[in-house]
């Protein structure tokens, strides 16, 4: 892929099921419970902190990868929203996801996340990815 084309994170498989999205049947998207809110909290806003050494078995886990995964998208996402104009982000609903669109005409290119409801309300912890989005929301 070179860089004019449109890069599209979250499409195909979404980072917390590791199932098809189309396999959900327009189904809505399971909510976070309290413990996987928090996980999640922590390795988005304090990636370093969880110790590999400390915590192996946890690292070796099929669902602590996929948050892992789903928190590295995260921080990609709220760093994008970071350093872009609200005027480049527009936010949709499909089936229970929302779906976060960043434009990059410097470089041609768009970043689309596909996010749950939950995961949106973890990454608006971030002060500046909440402005970004809010004005977003309230430019809608």
């Amino acid at each position: 892929m070179n860089g004019s084309e449109p890069t599209e994170s979250g499409a195909g498989v979404h980072p917390t099921t590791d199932e098809p999205d189309e396999a959900t049947d327009g189904a809505a998207p399971a909510p976070l419970d309290r413990f996987e809110r928090q996980l999640l909290r922590r390795l988005v806003f304090e990636p370093g902190r969880l110790s590999r050494n400390r915590n192996f078995y946890a690292f070796d886990d099929p669902a602590m990868r996929r948050m892992r995964r789903l928190a590295r998208l995260l921080r990609a996402l709220r760093d994008e929203l970071r350093q872009v104009d609200p005027d480049q982000v527009s936010l949709a609903e499909d089936a229970g996801y929302v779906v976060v669109t960043v434009e990059r005409p410097e470089s041609a290119g768009r970043h689309v996340a596909r996010v749950t409801p939950d995961e949106l309300d973890v990454l608006r912890e971030d002060d500046d990815a909440r402005a970004c989005l809010d004005a977003v929301r309230d430019a809608g």
